[in-house]
């Protein structure tokens, strides 16, 4: 098995893992039944987020191909499945939200041009890596001006009033990403509700 690590002093140095036998506890041990099966899984992957699409930006083409070599090639991880966020999270470069005047009932003012700008990039170079990749998206708060605390983190809750622009919204996301050439095939609700962003209401 191939292991791939990096540090301060290298990157991407590759050492080789064998899997051993070891009578060491119980605990310290990882168990594969190859004839056992149960749910089949969508796919393997990780997170795309505004700030690993930033830091991504910031390498040089080189190390850019290598890291979508390693994250989605073929003969490496193909990661086939990968987590968006909806508006801000916690690993962007701030908060931001696609809409900020909460009498924007028709949503004229909605825009993703923010994501123009490091994710998509991104996203559309993992897809022409690996052009079978699965997206999820989920939010993890309503815009400020929709919650009760007018804050997009320490909580809060969407107010009833909102639901149905919020819901527009989110649909809204969906066919700018799909005019992008990104289909989102599943949503969340929300992630991570124990985390003081907004709690869920619905």
């Amino acid at each position: 098995m191939k292991c791939y690590r990096s540090d301060k002093d290298s990157q991407f140095q590759v050492t080789e893992v064998a899997f051993t036998n070891g009578s060491s506890g119980e605990m310290q041990q990882v168990h594969v039944y190859p004839e056992v099966s149960y749910q089949k899984i969508l796919g393997i992957g990780g997170a795309i987020t505004e700030a690993a699409a930033y830091t991504y930006s910031r390498m040089s083409q080189e190390k850019q191909q290598q890291l979508l070599d390693l994250y989605f090639g073929n003969s490496n991880n193909n990661y086939n499945f990968c987590r968006l966020h909806i508006q801000s999270c916690d690993f962007a470069l701030g908060n931001y939200a696609y809409v900020t005047d909460a009498q924007d009932m028709e949503l004229n003012s909605f825009s993703i041009d923010r994501d123009r700008k490091y994710i998509i990039p991104l996203v559309r170079a993992a897809l022409d890596k690996n052009k079978h990749i699965s997206f999820l998206a989920s939010p993890w708060s309503p815009p400020a001006c929709m919650k009760s605390n007018r804050d997009m983190n320490h909580g809060g809750k969407l107010k009833k009033e909102y639901y149905p622009m919020w819901a527009e919204m989110i649909a809204r996301y969906v066919s700018a990403y799909e005019k992008e050439g990104i289909r989102i095939r599943a949503l969340r609700q929300i992630t991570r509700c124990a985390m003081p962003r907004c709690t869920r209401t619905i």
